[in-house]
């Protein structure tokens, strides 16, 4: 029975021991929700689930730009302007690179942010009022046209060449004056 005791203490102490320590914090990061649930439950349409668990992560680990970035595209889901642009800032000023994000996926929340809509921003390119295409179609056709009446024309004249110098031939010389 005594034995039982200092186990029973023992096993007491120890469990004190390890919730104390550093890998307490770890183990309990593990029950925190990861970014591949985050994002099922978004795409589900579960939005509010979503933010509650990206809300949980960012309690735990509130220096984790990947989680304030998570939490910025939920945000932009729920058209909520202002979170989105806080949550995104948030996630620039801890990780100002984003390096882990999709570039475009950054881009489109910027534009969004910032009140431009993002599709069509990647969607529009620059576009000339003057007609550059038709321009350069017309001289091309001008200068095919001026190509074959040019061909014709010397044609012409080496047929009018041919006949002069032949009727000359037959001509008899002229008389002096």
């Amino acid at each position: 029975m005594y034995m039982v005791k200092i186990l029973v203490a023992r096993l007491f102490l120890l469990t004190i021991a390890v919730s104390l320590s550093p890998l307490s914090v770890v183990w309990a990061a593990d029950s925190l929700p990861n970014i591949h649930d985050v994002y099922a439950a978004a795409k589900a349409g579960q939005l509010d689930q979503a933010q509650s668990m990206v809300d949980k992560v960012l309690a735990a680990k509130p220096n984790s730009s990947k989680a304030h970035f998570v939490k910025s595209e939920i945000c932009a889901s729920q058209s909520d302007i202002n979170c989105l642009r806080s949550e995104l800032g948030t996630a620039k000023q801890i990780d100002p690179g984003l390096a882990f994000a999709n570039p475009a996926s950054v881009k489109k929340l910027e534009n969004l942010a910032s009140g431009i809509a993002a599709g069509r921003v990647a969607e529009t390119r620059p576009t000339s009022a003057f007609p550059w295409a038709w321009l350069l179609l017309g001289l091309g056709v001008a200068a095919l046209f001026w190509k074959v009446v040019q061909l014709q024309t010397s044609a012409r004249l080496r047929v009018i060449i041919r006949f002069t110098t032949a009727a000359r031939s037959r001509l008899p010389p002229l008389a002096p004056v």
